[in-house]
């Protein structure tokens, strides 16, 4: 079941949520976003409900999904 950040953040065909990797007690999510301005607006308020966790986020061009094919 998903989580509600993750239904707010694919709502509208903003993003699609394609790979979760963990390792070394990190947990990675490969999101696909169409505007990655408003994703990260979105996504910010859920950085907070997760104070135990360091929240990052990395945005590259990616339009051949080739950083998919590379997710861990």
């Amino acid at each position: 079941m998903k989580s509600d950040a993750f239904m707010e953040l694919e709502a509208d065909a903003l993003a699609i949520h394609v790979a979760t990797a963990m390792k070394d007690g990190a947990k990675d999510l490969l999101f696909y976003t169409r505007d990655a301005k408003e994703f990260l607006k979105k996504a910010e308020k859920y950085r907070y409900l997760y104070k135990q966790f360091d929240v990052a986020c990395e945005i590259a061009p990616d339009p051949g999904w080739k950083h998919c094919e590379d997710f861990p």
